[in-house]
């Protein structure tokens, strides 16, 4: 189905919430105070919309993350102030799609504790670095790695920390492919 959308058709099943650099700022500096932020810069979408067996018929799922939380918090910890934040992400997402909290059967919110623990990635972090502006395009995730290579000769990186990033897009394969392709001079 996912082949047969129209990007009029996607963009009703995703909400990326980041409506000014200002507001953007202030996600990042809460963060950087171990603050959960007010106002969370976030990225939904409903897979069930491309796959329908995610959810019975008229229900759908709905996948987020919030982008920069901090790792540790300033007061407290992520397991005890875990319903204060899916709190906040909700009344949030409601100011965006109203009446969203309302029709919730059910949720489950993993923290970058729970991300840590549960698929061991370092501090949380989807993305393995953060996409700060000295981490993007040929500075990911630093200057001297950004080609794919490493200084072991043999060994590429392709994983979320270099460009384009994470998520489920396969760029970081895909780029690290045409790399080693290139070297082994079988590229086309």
């Amino acid at each position: 189905m996912a082949g047969t959308l129209t990007q009029d058709e996607l963009s009703r099943v995703t909400l990326i919430v980041a409506p000014s650099r200002a507001y953007r700022e202030a996600t990042w500096q809460a963060a950087q105070k171990g603050e959960m932020p007010d106002a969370p810069m976030f990225a939904g979408f409903m897979p069930s919309v491309y796959d329908p067996s995610l959810a019975p018929p008229g229900k759908y799922t709905w996948s987020a993350y919030v982008v920069w939380v901090p790792v540790h918090l300033r007061q407290g910890d992520w397991a005890k102030r875990k319903e204060e934040a899916a709190a906040m992400l909700f009344r949030n997402i409601d100011q965006y799609a109203p009446n969203f909290s309302r029709s919730l059967i059910d949720y489950r919110l993993f923290t970058p504790a729970d991300l840590q623990e549960r698929m061991l990635l370092t501090d949380g972090n989807i993305h393995h670095v953060d996409d700060l502006s000295n981490q993007l395009l040929w500075q990911r995730p630093l200057p001297e790695l950004s080609d794919y290579r490493t200084p072991i000769h043999n060994l590429y990186l392709g994983g979320a920390g270099m460009h384009p990033g994470g998520e489920v897009n396969g760029g970081p394969g895909h780029n690290v492919a045409h790399v080693i392709l290139g070297d082994l001079r079988l590229a086309q």
